[in-house]
């Protein structure tokens, strides 16, 4: 009798440590991880700028002259019309057909920031790079000269500058003036002045000018 008790209780005790069947299916799919969220889909592209109007490479330095004076019939720039030269040099400026500017870089295009520059011929003899930059609300910050190119006569300009660090920009203006053009000989006075400028939330403030001049003696080969 009392070996009957027993195996009757040790039957109940596996029996409630197995408990019911589990399919083998429900336990494989409770140890895996839930499925990845679906990522929610990226806002549309900002059509502030337009990519395809810029025709110039970004550059680590900014130059128009003297070969690159010409880009904008050699590269076919995109003309500013009256409504893009309101939008992006914000302005109230008469459009003229004789003073035109040009599309020519984008260096940055960020949700936050967007700088570009433009090619402003004076419709005589001289180039400006404009250095355009604009906030989050793609409101102007900044319009800066950059570069710039200018031929009169015996008397050539040239202007370039670069940023050597994020905060201090160099600007390099060179003047020569031809005193003598004969056919073996020609002869320069250059004068050119190197200012460096400070940059602070975009704005330029010089820190440093300096003036040089020399004298430049060009004499053609004898063939």
């Amino acid at each position: 009798m009392k070996n009957t008790i027993l195996l009757v209780g040790v039957g109940c005790l596996l029996g409630a440590c197995s408990g019911p069947a589990t399919d083998v299916s429900e336990q494989v799919a409770a140890v895996q991880p839930p499925p990845p969220a679906v990522a929610a889909p990226s806002p549309p592209a900002d059509a502030f700028l337009d990519p395809a109007k810029f025709r110039v490479a970004r550059r680590d330095s900014f130059t128009v002259g003297p070969e690159g004076a010409y880009d904008y019939r050699d590269k076919h720039l995109v003309k500013l019309t009256a409504a893009d030269e309101q939008k992006y040099l914000q302005r109230r400026i008469k459009h003229s057909q004789h003073q035109p500017y040009y599309f020519y870089t984008i260096h940055e295009n960020a949700p936050s920031r967007q700088v570009i520059t433009v090619l402003r011929d004076d419709g005589e003899y001289k180039l400006d790079l404009l250095r355009l930059v604009y906030d989050a609300e793609h409101k102007l910050i900044s319009n800066q000269v950059v570069a710039y190119y200018a031929g009169d006569g015996g008397v050539g300009e040239d202007a370039y500058g670069r940023f050597e660090t994020p905060t201090t920009f160099r600007f390099t203006e060179v003047m020569r003036e031809n005193t003598r053009d004969d056919q073996d000989t020609m002869e320069y006075e250059i004068d050119s002045v190197v200012t460096r400028y400070s940059v602070r939330n975009e704005r330029f403030r010089v820190s440093k000018k300096q003036k040089f001049h020399r004298h430049a003696i060009e004499v053609a080969k004898q063939e």
